[in-house]
């Protein structure tokens, strides 16, 4: 009896062991995440296509707005539930907004527990934070460069910079006679951070003081901590003592210098941030970047939750000073999911639901239809992102909209409804090509990435593949004689076209000549920029399995392919070889071999790889 006691009480302890096990593997497995970028590929429209279709609407609407066709767009699917998030950023006094005689918004948005953090700042409530925290409240013009990636380094300028910091305190030389542009371009050089991204971040640590007016913190002049400098305020935290903190910090640094505060600091700051990933002024803001549970949500640079808001149009500023909103920027946009189909400012608004969608930073409500010539009146001002019940639509441009107890009018172009459809969260397919017109959804993808790999068919450029790009004869023969290894071939072409000793294909078609791969047309000539047809391609290829050895007899079934009848006299025995070996394989959507047309560089691939794989 005791042993079956023993045996029963090992048994349930085994059974726990298991269940216990089971359940801190699902734990495990839930706070493991699957995060994604997916490339801005030219051919996904600069990687608008990637994300989800309210983003999508909105960085299309950005794009037909302002003409920036150069910008794109990486679609960030960071694994996390929108939910969780939101719990994990709701702490006390872990996101705050200004509150002072001249920054009073809604009671919404702030905490009923009215804690302050640093002075004037008070803790945010979960609704003005999910606001913020939601990527799509801020697809704008302006306010998208907080998603700007700060290490796509534009070449710029020390002059660029100095046109920046014009009449600001970083305007002159630093304590060692080194200019403060110079230094902070010495900064990104060491840091890879964009110049713009640190003199912003100065500015917004350290206020935008005047020329000659240095902040307190580079001044060298602290009692307790001399000829210390810390430019970003680094180990400061919310509360009375940051500035001895900071100084503190740079101290046991070795800040000593204003150009050592500014290149080190810059560095410190980017080992912290950038190579964690955290490259954007968001993700500076909000800890979203990790594999586990115990890598998000900590590392963050600020508590005030307008910071990315308040820098991206800063951002902006420098960029569009300096003539580079024209250039390739690339931004990096995070998708959560389940999120809500919209998070718009605190509101309890029902009915008819707009938001206000403009780029200014409020729009008026009227008394009637009309602008400021028509005699009507301002009601009040509406933020970006208020929600309001539309009344009635498109009265002579404008609409009637009720909000908080007050109706009024709105011009129609600043409004837009609210999305209503629920975003899916699935994370596209991206190319491990570096081509970006080659999307891993096509239907050729397989074929050119062997192609590729195996060094068969190379790319028009080092981003271009030109999939649609006919394929020529000269193309084709070089590509079977590179397979061969370049092998010499003797004497001359007795090709007239193929003369030119210079020519890139000039051996390559006195090689494929003199092992009968190919014969040239019937009037002497070979047409080496002559596009190759689909027929011509079979041919040779046939002729270069015989070459090979490889050859064997098959035989065809073309009663499927309406256009069979259609394949030259001449084509016959190399399209029957190539059907019935599955080289060609057809369309079979439209039942068709297409023998005479052109053949594309997709197809070509698509032949070459199946012949590699089925023959060679």
């Amino acid at each position: 009896m005791k042993i079956n006691k023993i045996f029963k009480i090992i048994f349930i302890l085994i059974v726990i062991t298991i269940i216990l096990l089971s359940q801190i593997s699902r734990v495990f497995a839930a706070s493991t995440y699957n995060q994604k970028i997916i490339s801005a590929q030219a051919i996904r429209n600069n990687g608008i296509n990637n994300f989800p279709e309210s983003y999508k609407k909105l960085l299309q609407k950005l794009v037909d707005k302002t003409g920036y066709t150069n910008w794109k767009f990486k679609a960030f699917y960071t694994d996390i539930d929108w939910n969780e998030l939101v719990v994990a950023e709701n702490v006390h006094l872990k996101n705050t907004i200004i509150k002072d005689e001249n920054n009073i918004y809604p009671d919404t948005w702030y905490c009923t527990c009215n804690q302050e953090g640093d002075k004037n700042y008070y803790c945010a409530s979960k609704e003005i934070l999910e606001y913020y925290l939601d990527p799509r409240n801020f697809l704008t013009e302006v306010t998208i460069f907080q998603f700007l990636d700060l290490s796509n380094n534009t070449d710029i300028s020390v002059s660029k910079i100095e046109n920046l910091v014009y009449g600001t305190f970083l305007d002159g030389q630093t304590d060692t006679g080194i200019r403060y542009a110079k230094a902070i371009k010495d900064a990104s050089v060491a840091s890879g951070e964009s110049p713009y991204s640190i003199v912003i971040k100065i500015f917004q640590e350290l206020g935008k003081l005047p020329k000659g007016e240095k902040p307190y913190i580079i001044s060298g002049q602290d009692t307790n901590y001399p000829n210390v400098y810390n430019f970003y305020n680094y180990g400061a935290y919310d509360g009375e003592d940051n500035t001895k903190q900071a100084l503190e910090y740079a101290y046991n640094a070795g800040w000593d210098t204003e150009y050592k505060a500014i290149v080190e600091g810059a560095k410190l700051l980017s080992s912290s941030y950038l190579g964690k990933g955290q490259n954007t002024k968001y993700t500076y803001k909000f800890d979203i970047i990790g594999t586990t549970k115990n890598e998000l949500y900590t590392n963050q640079y600020m508590t005030n939750i307008q910071d990315p808001t308040t820098q991206s149009a800063m951002l902006y500023e420098a960029y569009e000073d300096n003539g580079y909103l024209d250039n390739e920027l690339t931004f990096i946009i995070p998708i959560y999911k389940n999120m809500p189909t919209y998070v718009k400012l605190p509101s309890e608004q029902a009915g008819n639901l707009y938001y206000i969608s403009s780029n200014y930073t409020s729009v008026y409500l009227r008394s009637g239809p009309g602008g400021s010539s028509s005699g009507y009146t301002n009601i009040a001002a509406l933020p970006k992102d208020t929600i309001v019940n539309v009344l009635q639509i498109d009265t002579n441009g404008w609409a009637k909209v009720e909000v908080d107890g007050l109706i009024g009018y709105v011009s129609s172009q600043y409004i837009t409804k609210v999305n209503t459809i629920e975003d899916i969260y699935k994370i596209p397919t991206d190319s491990d090509l570096p081509f970006e017109d080659i999307d891993a959804d096509e239907w050729y993808y397989s074929a050119i990435k062997y192609n590729y790999e195996n060094e068969i068919i190379l790319g028009t450029s080092n981003e271009e593949f030109s999939p649609e790009t006919n394929l020529t004869r000269a193309m084709l023969v070089t590509i079977l004689h590179r397979m061969e290894g370049s092998p010499y071939a003797s004497g001359t072409s007795k090709f007239p076209d193929v003369q030119d000793t210079r020519a890139y294909y000039y051996v390559a078609v006195k090689w494929a000549t003199q092992n009968n791969i190919v014969s040239g047309y019937d009037n002497g000539k070979f047409g080496p920029n002559d596009p190759i047809t689909r027929e011509q391609l079979a041919v040779i290829l046939n002729k270069y399995c015989s070459y090979k050895g490889k050859y064997k007899a098959v035989s065809a079934d073309f009663t499927k392919f309406k256009d069979a009848n259609k394949i030259s006299n001449w084509a016959k025995w190399g399209m029957n070889w190539a059907v019935g070996s599955g080289v060609i394989t057809g369309n079979a959507t439209e039942g068709t071999l297409n023998p005479q047309g052109t053949a594309t560089r997709a197809e070509s691939a698509s032949m070459l790889y199946k012949y590699c794989t089925k023959i060679k």
